[in-house]
């Protein structure tokens, strides 16, 4: 898949429920409505019209990426609640739709079949003066030349008139009579970014409007990420719906990556005010799953505790485990390992806007002692980044030499989590180095562990490996160890000679010997580009 429908595809994901407002509201917030199909007799059965719209929407961000455009689940949610469905409207109903869902800009399409060719005309509408910005259209002899000509189509739609034309916000006004606090920011308009510091700590303005007042977060559409990476913690606090279309979203452990910042990882909880619910982890470009067991994708929000004026919402986290309470009564829990620390996010719907107060942030990881490196190590990436942070060195798929000779040395550093697959390893090696023959590949004696306990020793290069450890049978790749799953943990490696020991935790693995490899540096990694590893207190020590 080329980068630009993968790109496509991973905002459509990530504009999908609460996370719709991390995206950045300085541009232009556009829906897609399901198009009509006029074609009359056995044709009509040719042409599925969902999937020309929702060609449409990943054609729009091919050209426009980053333009933010609602899904179709979350357009039948808002939609719903104005007692219609998103196959009812046309005309002057299709802008009225539009301005429901709090878009700015509105794409509408019928399809047709004049004589022997298959058409789509196209619409582009400006929601807030309801004016007519482009038509264009699509046409093909079949349905496959139809669905080729679409893409095209739909570039010379937008591209001129979104890309140079500014579209004034259409967002609706608080409803049930809420009123904003004196000095509230409108919802129309583009705010410039800017941080607050909420009694829980310090965040940053993504989108949206914010104001912190009285000890009460004013957020309406916006979006607000925390400035510091949490790991285990439980978060309260009570939340009103004020207006709008009443959907607000907590993510937790949420990493923006450094290789695309349009994307996002993390876990998600999105809040309706009827009380329904759902839960997601989201990573990369694989996109967004729901994480309870106990209903279909099909059903996006599962009903769930009925709300009140004030409700009084907790978010535990700790290790793998989440719960979601709502006024006193469990939503739902369940159990991940993919993302052991990130940062914490509120956020609201386009056109929503909530009050929270009383919040309150208990953590529940201890603080460590953190050592850097030391200044006389220097530290080369051959892959991925690693990147000095508060808690130590953040690997994102990273693969780093620590420069120097150490030859004889006792390495350790330890390890842990952050996110991505707990069944794939990080590597701790000595006497390593890339080879110069084929670049990219690397040389040496590595210990490779996985997250759940298990372990292997290799020594080799390239592709050629070889397991040193002698207490198992060659099959098994990896060897259990009584461990405790989790983290952090010690990793150490000492290479004197010929001789090997591995330890982790403090508990000998293996003591081997081997010819191989008497030179090189040391390097840290992980196994795949998806994985982040926290490294702290990193040690190399010189044998004597």
């Amino acid at each position: 898949m080329n980068r630009p429908a993968r790109l496509a595809i991973t905002l459509l994901l990530l504009l999908s429920g609460p996370w719709a407002a991390l995206a950045s509201s300085a541009e232009p917030l556009m829906a897609v409505l399901d198009f009509k199909n006029k074609i009359k007799g056995k044709d009509a059965e040719e042409v599925d019209r969902l999937y020309f719209t929702s060609l449409t929407r990943s054609s729009v961000l091919a050209v426009l990426p980053h333009l933010r455009i609602m899904t179709r689940e979350n357009m039948e949610v808002l939609v719903a609640a104005t007692g219609r469905k998103l196959a009812d409207c046309e005309g002057e109903c299709e802008v009225d739709t539009g301005r429901k869902l709090g878009a700015d800009l509105v794409v509408s399409g019928d399809l047709f079949k004049v004589g022997k060719l298959f058409k789509l005309d196209l619409r582009l509408r400006d929601t807030r003066e309801g004016r007519l910005l482009a038509g264009g259209q699509a046409s093909g002899a079949s349905v496959e030349e139809l669905d080729a000509a679409v893409a095209p189509a739909v570039a010379k739609l937008v591209a001129s008139r979104v890309a140079q034309e500014p579209v004034e916000s259409a967002r609706a006004k608080p409803v049930d009579g809420a009123q904003a606090p004196q000095g509230q920011p409108k919802a129309e308009g583009r705010p410039a970014a800017k941080t607050l510091t909420l009694p829980i700590g310090t965040f940053a303005q993504q989108s949206g409007n914010a104001e912190l007042k009285d000890g009460a977060l004013w957020c309406d559409g916006c979006s607000l990420i925390g400035q510091e990476s949490l790991g285990d913690f439980v978060l309260e606090g009570d939340v009103e719906f004020l207006g709008g279309t009443h959907n607000l979203g907590i993510v937790w452990r949420l990493t923006q990556l450094p290789d695309n910042p349009a994307q996002f990882e993390g876990y998600t909880v999105g809040l309706l005010n009827n009380g329904a619910y759902n839960v997601y982890r989201g990573w990369r470009d694989a996109g967004w799953f729901l994480m309870t067991s106990n209903w279909t994708k099909a059903n996006d929000y599962k009903p769930g505790v009925p709300m009140a004026d004030k409700n009084h919402v907790r978010l535990e986290a700790m290790g793998p485990e989440w719960v979601i309470s709502v006024n006193g009564k469990e939503l739902d829990r369940g159990t991940n390992a993919w993302f052991r620390a990130g940062a914490l996010a509120f956020s609201a719907g386009a056109d929503t806007l909530v009050r929270w107060s009383n919040l309150k942030l208990e953590r529940k990881d201890g603080r460590r002692e953190v050592r850097p490196l030391p200044p006389a190590v220097a530290a080369r990436s051959m892959k991925g980044t690693f990147t000095p942070v508060p808690g130590g060195y953040e690997c994102f798929g990273c693969q780093t030499f620590l420069e120097g000779d150490f030859t004889d040395s006792t390495i350790e550093v330890e390890v842990d989590h952050l996110g991505g697959p707990t069944d794939r390893a990080v590597a701790v090696c000595g006497r390593s180095r890339e080879l110069t023959s084929t670049p990219g590949k690397i040389g040496g004696i590595c210990l490779n562990w996985v997250f759940d306990g298990k372990y292997n020793l290799f020594s080799g290069s390239g592709d050629a490996w070889t397991r040193l450890t002698h207490n198992w049978n060659s099959s098994p790749d990896y060897k259990p160890t009584p461990l405790l799953v989790g983290g952090p943990h010690r990793l150490r490696l000492d290479l004197k000679g010929k001789s090997f020991t591995v330890s982790v935790d403090g508990q000998v693995l293996d003591e081997v010997e081997s010819g191989d490899f008497r030179f090189g540096q040391v390097y840290l990694g992980v196994e795949t580009p998806e994985q982040r590893a926290l490294f702290r207190n990193i040690q190399v020590t010189k044998a004597p």
